[in-house]
């Protein structure tokens, strides 16, 4: 049998007026709970931190000499989708 982790219990304060921002995004987006807004808030923080600090490594996706523009070799412009056939 499988063992899950638990989750990580942890304190936080955050000031009213972030409170009040928070739960009106909880209710508009149907965010059940404080904990899991706040774990994707966290989720989405360290995604956006990983990324950048990739793009500090690697170059942005606008410098020309790099291969983060996700275009292919037919001279497209990066980051336009194409389809498939």
């Amino acid at each position: 049998m499988e063992q899950r982790k638990k989750k990580e219990k942890i304190g936080i304060s955050i000031s009213p007026n972030l409170k009040r921002e928070a739960e009106e995004i909880m209710e508009r987006e149907e965010i059940p709970t404080m904990s899991d807004f706040i774990s994707q808030a966290v989720i989405v923080y360290i995604d956006r931190y990983k990324r950048e600090q990739r793009e500090k490594y690697f170059g942005t996706r606008d410098d020309p000499y790099s291969k983060n523009d996700n275009s292919n070799d037919l001279n497209e412009k990066p980051g336009r989708l194409v389809r498939m056939q």
